[in-house]
């Protein structure tokens, strides 16, 4: 039997299913709480739809509730009903997203303007029909979702992934629906069956009808994925400047040039993509080992490789910046001269071609028509030499290359002895690190306060803000110096409700991020690593033009030196003082040091 793609695009009742394993676990129960929460602030005919929706799809509720009263019911008794119903009604799904989304003006217009500027579709899903219009393309709705994160770090990153969802139509599938066999188009059996089909069959008569739509299905796919690596291009591009702003000044690159990246041709996104992940990957091992080793036995080692970086960095850089100033445009690229037979003779559209000595050339007009493909790619021929020239130097023979073997073999020595002793000085740095770390722990168990573990003996579990930052300060004297600004908010006043997670994400500081900083692990995606911990956010960078402009927000004074916070973690909107706080900090190199600068509701910028 011939495997065919779905007869219909996924029903509404699809995205508790998607939002499961795309979204953190409890994220469809808060969109519910939301939307029935602001039933009284929508519109008379929103309301009337939810209402509607609720009496179709049965939901019932405990407290004596009639049927026809069960949607006037009050938001905590309808929420667990509702929420179960969900998987089953199209027409529920589609009442509580429309609310949801009319109460997130300001998260819609963002998604609005970035899907136009993306050529994406704008209307939403078909609640007529009750299913969304397409599907959601994972890598490029994740591309989507991390460069407006980057560009609105007010917004939530669940809540920024559903609005594309809605405001599209689209909607990406889970995995085990995707890999579905249902969702598969075996074109060799379509092939096979289009063979076997009589000449005189009726259904020829509209062949050309559908190979012209089959083009045209091709056409717009292949636009699809060029526009899927431009999205995914511009996230690339924005998480390099947002991660690696520092080393891409102390390697003297125009970072502005990196906020505000020309428009790429998409006939180059792949390229300038490829070129991305390359120029990501090193920068990510460069940061590793840019400071300068504790010990002089590993510095000799990091000095080497370091300079290695350097050296390609800088070449990467060169081409990325290419593509970002929109200096390289398309006719540049030039197809990759054919090195086998097989692609000489395809680029020559119809020209006979043989291979002569391994080479491939135009056959002669009476020559018999014969292309031989080698196994290995043909090697360029040597350009032929000048008549006044001089002859090449005879290769050594006999007793000459007896020296040279000698003298390599020799050479090979050297280097396997300069080997071991690099391999030494590995192990005995990393056993004078435990070593110190050992000492460092006898020593602060040694000359512990007794009233401070009195004091962390009281509060186990931090009440508030405060709580959590006293713990966090004995906890972690070496690694975090709290240093906090004036426009702080750190005392008991502070409404933010969850006081635990401030403490988590003060640990993730001084161990994960920590522990980045110093070398001594690699974290490639700080920010996933911190929203396991805590379900919050990480940005690696403000923008100078905000920390400029509101310097008593962004900045902090140690020992007489002001200190930039550039980089913060937090979560929340920030409308919302319960449920949003940001914790902005700086990391000192010399003195190895987190120096949390400012713990608030959120940082000054244009839009707060």
């Amino acid at each position: 039997m011939v495997s065919q793609t779905p007869a219909a695009p996924p029903r509404l009742s699809s995205f508790p299913l998607a939002a499961q394993e795309w979204m953190r676990e409890d994220y469809v129960a808060g969109v519910v709480r939301h939307a029935l929460d602001a039933r009284e602030q929508v519109s008379a005919e929103m309301k009337r739809a939810l209402d509607t929706a609720i009496r179709n799809s049965g939901v019932r509720v405990p407290g004596g509730f009639r049927p026809q009263a069960v949607p006037t019911a009050p938001s905590h008794h309808l929420h667990m009903p509702v929420l179960r119903k969900m998987q089953d009604s199209d027409e529920l799904v589609g009442a509580i997203l429309r609310i949801w989304t009319s109460s997130r003006t300001d998260l819609y217009e963002v998604v609005v303007q970035r899907l136009q500027e993306n050529d994406e579709p704008t209307y939403g899903p078909d609640r007529k029909e009750g299913c969304f219009r397409d599907i959601w393309d994972t890598k490029d709705w994740e591309a989507n979702r991390d460069q407006l994160l980057a560009e609105h770090d007010e917004f939530d990153r669940d809540d920024v992934g559903l609005m594309l969802w809605y405001v599209s139509g689209k909607i990406p599938l889970p995995a085990s629906v995707a890999e579905s066999a249902s969702y598969g188009v075996d074109f060799d059996q379509w092939r096979e069956l289009l063979r076997v089909l009589p000449a005189d069959a009726p259904q020829w008569e509209r062949a050309r009808e559908f190979a012209a739509v089959v083009l045209e299905l091709v056409a717009a796919k292949e636009k699809q994925r060029v526009q899927i690596a431009v999205n995914i291009l511009k996230a690339k591009v924005t998480s390099i400047r947002q991660q690696f702003s520092e080393e891409l000044t102390y390697l003297e690159r125009d970072v502005e040039l990196w906020a505000a990246p020309a428009a790429v041709p998409p006939s180059l996104a792949a390229r300038g993509l490829e070129q991305a992940t390359l120029l990501e990957s090193l920068l990510s091992e460069y940061r590793l080992i840019r400071d300068q080793a504790p010990v002089r036995s590993e510095e000799y080692m990091r000095a080497s490789r370091r300079a290695e970086l350097e050296t390609e960095i800088i070449a990467a850089l060169g081409e990325m910046e290419r593509f970002l100033s929109g200096s390289l445009v398309p006719e540049e690229v030039e197809a990759p001269a054919p090195d086998t037979v097989a692609e000489v003779a395809e680029a020559a559209e119809g020209v006979e071609v043989v291979e002569v000595d391994g080479v491939a050339e135009v056959a002669e007009d009476d020559a018999e028509p014969v292309v031989v493909i080698p196994e290995a790619p043909v090697a360029a021929r040597e350009p032929d030499m000048a008549p006044d020239a001089p002859a090449a130097a005879p290769a050594p023979t006999g007793p000459e290359v007896a020296v040279v073997l000698e003298e390599n073999a020799s050479l090979l020595a050297d280097m396997q002895a300069v080997r071991d002793e690099l391999e030494n000085a590995k192990a005995e740095l990393h056993s004078s690190k435990e070593s110190a770390e050992y000492w460092r722990s006898t020593y602060m168990s040694a000359h512990k306060d007794p009233a401070g573990d009195a004091a962390a003996q009281e509060v186990s579990e931090p009440q508030n803000v405060v709580d959590a930052v006293k713990l966090a300060e004995k906890k972690f004297p070496v690694e975090l110096l709290f240093q906090l600004n004036a426009r702080s908010w750190v005392n008991k006043n502070n409404p933010f409700n969850d006081p635990k997670s401030v403490l988590e994400a003060l640990e993730w500081l001084a161990t994960t991020y920590y522990r980045s900083r110093t070398g001594e692990i690699s974290v490639p995606k700080l920010d996933e690593s911190l929203y396991e911990v805590c379900r919050w956010k990480y940005v690696s960078n403000q923008s100078d033009v905000t920390m400029g402009q509101y310097l008593n927000h962004y900045q902090t004074k140690v020992d007489g030196n002001f200190y930039r916070l550039e980089e913060h973690i937090g979560r929340g909107n920030s409308k919302d003082p319960t449920n949003t706080i940001r914790i902005a900090f700086h990391w000192d190199r010399e003195r190895r040091r987190v120096i949390v600068g400012y713990i608030g509701q959120h940082q000054q910028t244009d839009a707060t």
